[in-house]
């Protein structure tokens, strides 16, 4: 699909180690690590899908060595880690800590500031 908003499967996928192939295209990047844990696409190029998916399938060791990467970027969504980052985010606006409209660092959660040309 070109239209992934969470990536849940991949996400699956990743957990149980395996190798990854799927489109460029929305948040997939965040899960599919190009030459890392698999190989990312351009949408509807069902040839770099299929080379993708014939490289993994010829090399075993490659496909385990993929495989293992994603269950290391599979723990980093870890559900309670998510919930702790949230959870983090929700007290400090509830706090006042950092205006709402403040950017933040989608991994670290943590404020950044913004460009010179935001909000104009």
């Amino acid at each position: 699909s070109e239209i992934e908003t969470q990536g849940i499967v991949l996400l699956e996928a990743a957990a149980s180690g395996l190798p990854l192939v799927a489109v460029c295209a929305t948040c997939i990047p965040e899960i599919v690590h190009h030459e890392v844990n698999g190989y990312l696409a351009e949408p509807g190029d069902i040839h770099a899908l299929a080379e993708s998916m014939g490289k993994i399938l010829k090399n075993p060791h490659l496909a385990s060595a993929m495989g293992k990467q994603s269950r290391v970027l599979a723990e980093k969504h870890d559900a309670q880690i998510k919930l702790e980052k949230h959870e983090n985010l929700y007290q400090h606006l509830s706090q006042g800590l950092f205006p709402a409209a403040q950017l933040l660092n989608l991994k670290t959660g943590k404020p950044v500031s913004p460009p010179h040309h935001f909000g104009k």
